[in-house]
């Protein structure tokens, strides 16, 4: 994939900066923004530029932009996902890249999950916005879990949405 080298990307609830680690191979600018300092701390040592910040109370600055905004495993965990996206469609240029889970309420370990999303409420959320294109895949998303002793770890196959909304030119 052939990426302009002052192209912007910008992950919200970058973690660990797994994602940028594997976007780096595009030579662009890459920003990973979370709520945890140690996992900023642990991309900005992985030579990444990370910032930390409560993206629910954060409000962007005007002339704050960057081409692609993504955010992965994140919008299921705030209680306004209208505002949130609105947020991130004034940060975004190009389009926004989102994945969340596909209709997973709370996992009886995991009541952070604030949000319910299906390809119907994902659409109807999307529509309320002026994107050019929005297109909307269904896939499943595996990772390790470790077990309540932790000497056991298994995998979850969770079924996910990705969605792409691309910006008006």
């Amino acid at each position: 994939m052939d990426i302009e080298p002052d192209t912007t990307v910008l992950d919200i609830g970058c973690g660990y900066g797994i994602l940028l680690d594997e976007l780096k191979t595009l030579n662009c600018n890459l920003v990973g923004w979370d709520i945890s300092e140690i996992a900023v701390s642990y991309i900005r040592y992985k030579g990444h530029t990370g910032r930390c910040l409560d993206f629910v109370k954060y409000n962007p600055a005007e002339n704050e932009k960057y081409d692609y905004v993504i955010t992965s495993e994140f919008l299921e965990h705030v209680e306004d996902a209208e505002s949130t996206l609105s947020k991130m469609d004034e940060l975004a240029e190009k389009a926004i890249i989102i994945s969340v889970p596909n209709n997973c309420l709370p996992y009886k370990d995991c009541k952070e999950h604030l949000q319910c999303f299906n390809r119907a409420r994902v659409k109807s959320l999307a529509d309320s916005f002026n994107f050019k294109k929005c297109y909307i895949e269904e896939y499943t998303e595996e990772f390790v879990r470790s077990g309540s002793d932790r000497t056991k770890s298994f995998v979850i196959r969770r079924p996910s949405l990705l969605i792409i909304c691309e910006k008006q030119a």
